[in-house]
């Protein structure tokens, strides 16, 4: 599921056509694979799953876009389903209403999903873990709850200070250049903690608590 449902539908094309696309794509007969997109349509909670095929996608909310893109999306059944930021852009409705059908797709199709996104309140509702990533690599892995309430890397402390109702306090510095990385650890020229260890060494990802940190421990003693 693309990053922008506007900009991955063409505009001038009805939505139904463009289901129909999808599936000629694929090589599967487009009449099934009408009748099973609009039985998908009707389980994520789109009214009138025949009318919005009449129509074009700017005649579309965001939120019904998005899950336009879910039914074709799900259609051919797929083992792993990634979303890519998939509630930038919308408004506070439409993030529910995301919220809502990322929880009915994982409740109801058992699919693996793989959620890109800094929407924390999304991660935390719809994901059993959480991968923070600084720079290119995951820096913290454990069970979303356990991220989110006692973070321990110092990256995923700083993000979460970052929100704008834990006070919006903004991490220092900027991110390294992807063509000219640190020496050390990646993130050791912006932490509070940061030792003569981290500026030399590259940490390691080591399980701590259950989970899994990418730090030399200076944050956790």
């Amino acid at each position: 599921m693309p990053q922008n449902p506007a900009g991955a539908l063409n505009p001038i094309l009805k939505n139904g056509l463009q289901i129909e696309e999808v599936f000629e794509e694929r090589g599967v007969d487009k009449k099934q694979g009408m009748k099973k997109s609009l039985g998908l349509m009707k389980k994520l909670l789109l009214r009138d799953p025949k009318k919005l095929c009449d129509l074009y996608p700017h005649q579309l909310s965001g939120g019904m876009r998005q899950r336009l893109i879910a039914c074709m999306s799900l259609s051919f059944e797929p083992k792993l389903l990634i979303a890519d930021e998939p509630t930038k852009g919308l408004d506070p409705e439409a993030k529910t209403g995301a919220v809502e059908l990322f929880t009915k797709i994982k409740k109801d199709y058992g699919k693996t999903m793989l959620l890109i996104t800094h929407d924390l309140d999304l991660a935390l509702e719809v994901c059993d873990r959480i991968a923070v990533m600084y720079a290119g690599e995951i820096v913290e892995l454990d069970e979303a709850s356990k991220v989110l309430s006692t973070p321990m890397h110092p990256y995923t402390k700083g993000l979460i200070r970052a929100q704008p109702r834990n006070g919006l306090v903004p991490l220092i510095g900027q991110s390294p250049s992807r063509i000219r990385l640190p020496d050390g650890c990646l993130f050791h020229q912006r932490c509070r903690y940061s030792g003569i260890e981290c500026s030399r060494k590259h940490p390691e990802m080591k399980n701590h608590k259950g989970g899994w940190i990418r730090c030399h421990f200076q944050s956790l003693q």
